[in-house]
């Protein structure tokens, strides 16, 4: 059988469809499209829990804080890390906390609001931004919901976890004043010690 000369591959390379030359550039192009926004994600996100991390909760509590004035609502910032974190790395391993903190990160987003933030900000700090709050009171509401979900056993394997209940450093909230909810609001701390109990794990038990 005759071979095939490089001449004959230029040539049909030449009578190819200009839609099938172009092909291949276009799929690169997508490729390239596609690499950036991940490398962008990346660098914006925590890699283990998927939240925002701190350079992207900053940004939007940036943003948060520049419409203050223009809005009728204010915002919160809740500030909480895990009980006994570091005994449960050392105890159960890496592995397990790991595991934790993926399951803590999935129940905090489940109770947010569209347009509301969670991140995690340092090994085992989360920082929930709560957008288009009305008042302190709201916010606590929202802690409180926190709490409760975050106080329910984790089942991580054989291990069954109660002692990482959510502890609430402290929150701030900035409040419209009722007589004029579209003027400048009031940067407040508010008390988030929501009496949550110091537990401990149930694997021996």
């Amino acid at each position: 059988m005759a071979g095939v000369g490089c001449g004959d591959l230029w040539g049909a390379e030449r009578e190819a469809p200009c839609s099938e030359i172009g092909r291949p550039v276009a799929d690169r192009q997508a490729e390239l499209a596609a690499a950036t926004r991940e490398i962008s994600r990346q660098a914006l996100h925590d890699r283990l829990t998927g939240l925002p991390n701190r350079t992207l909760c900053w940004d939007r509590l940036s943003h948060c804080m520049s419409l203050a004035d223009r809005r009728p609502t204010g915002f919160a910032v809740l500030f909480l890390d895990l009980d006994n974190f570091k005994a449960i790395n050392d105890t159960l391993g890496h592995a397990v906390g790991d595991r934790l903190l993926v399951d803590v990160a999935g129940r905090i987003r489940a109770q947010l609001r569209a347009g509301d933030t969670a991140a995690r900000v340092g090994g085992d700090e989360f920082v929930v931004l709560l957008d288009e709050v009305v008042s302190a009171e709201a916010a606590l509401t929202i802690a409180h919901r926190l709490a409760e979900v975050l106080r329910a056993p984790f089942e991580i394997g054989t291990d069954r976890l109660t002692r990482s209940a959510p502890h609430f450093q402290s929150g701030l909230v900035e409040e419209k004043p009722v007589t004029d909810r579209g003027g400048p609001g009031r940067l407040a701390k508010v008390d988030l010690d929501l009496g949550v109990r110091r537990g401990r794990s149930d694997r021996d038990s």
